[in-house]
């Protein structure tokens, strides 16, 4: 009896022990968390690096580079602001209208990053798609649209694949066609998608999505 009575006393004080040393290690713990608090995180977003300003020198003779064709100007335009570089755009589709050339110029845009495309652009581009529509000419265009950062253009380069499409002059799945068409969608800027024409544009690939489906239905 005296030695179970040992046993239970010992195991007692064991168990007060144990609380009393994971009682400090827990006090020590939350003081250390706020002795040493976590870096701060800032809610917003570094400002974006401002334009560089350019010499008049530097930018005549960018312009005329632009005038013979030459890509890069572009990549070098869109460091100093948005005004010289659509001036340098506008110039580069007057200088490559031919076919070729202007297929160079959308490949370019397509492939560097940062780069954007204009309304202008984009129209040109519709317009060439249409004379010779095929599916991987369909990618360009379109993302060529929505790098236009318009959602009218976005909205008329839809309706011209629609167009196409319906005529059976475009080998393309209904189902590939459609997550083509809302894949650039999410390429317009998201200013473009907030505006009124981008509201628009929505309801317009709510429309096509459900024509799709049943032409798919119906084949």
């Amino acid at each position: 009896m005296t030695f179970l009575i040992i046993i239970l006393t010992l195991a007692v004080a064991a168990s007060a022990l144990f609380l009393l040393f994971w009682a400090r290690t827990s006090t020590a713990t939350r003081w250390d968390h706020q002795l040493y608090p976590r870096e701060p995180v800032s809610l917003f977003e570094a400002p974006p690096p401002e334009d560089e300003p350019i010499p008049d020198q530097q930018r005549e003779s960018l312009i005329e580079r632009a005038r013979q064709g030459e890509l890069t100007t572009l990549s070098e335009a869109s460091r100093h602001g948005d005004d010289l570089y659509e001036e340098v755009l506008d110039v580069l589709a007057e200088s490559r209208s031919k076919e070729q050339e202007f297929a160079e110029l959308t490949e370019y845009i397509s492939q560097t990053n940062g780069l954007r495309s204009s309304r202008r652009v984009a129209r040109l581009a519709i317009e060439r798609w249409n004379a010779s529509p095929t599916v991987s000419s369909t990618a360009r265009m379109l993302h060529i649209a929505a790098l236009s950062d318009d959602a009218e253009t976005y909205h008329r380069a839809v309706d011209a694949v629609r167009d196409v499409w319906n005529a059976d002059k475009l080998r393309i799945s209904a189902n590939d066609l459609k997550q083509l068409v809302e894949s650039q969608f999410w390429v317009l800027s998201p200013e473009a998608r907030r505006s009124g024409a981008g509201f628009q544009l929505k309801r317009r690939l709510a429309g096509f999505r459900r024509e799709l489906a049943a032409a798919t239905a119906a084949r």
